[in-house]
């Protein structure tokens, strides 16, 4: 068991050297780790579809929004304005 634990302690410093690396990068370099912005030179994307049935549509605003999300990437949201 103590092994375990050692091998566990040298990997959270591993873990906490790469991320303030990371987050050192990050300030210089915001546009490379902005995982929202496709530049067009991605080599994969991995696309995420949601609507896999978890959400209930039992309105017509529902149903309209997750209509139009399928359509066009642009679902609409109505505020009641």
């Amino acid at each position: 068991m103590p092994q375990f634990v050692g091998k566990v302690k040298d990997f959270i410093g591993v873990i906490s050297v790469a991320n303030k690396r990371l987050q050192e990068d990050a300030k210089d370099n915001s546009e490379k780790y902005d995982i929202e912005m496709l530049t067009g030179n991605e080599s994969e994307v991995v696309e995420m579809d949601l609507m896999l049935g978890i959400a209930d549509l039992h309105t017509p605003a529902a149903v309209a929004a997750a209509e139009s999300a399928i359509g066009n990437g642009h679902p609409l949201i109505s505020f009641g304005c």
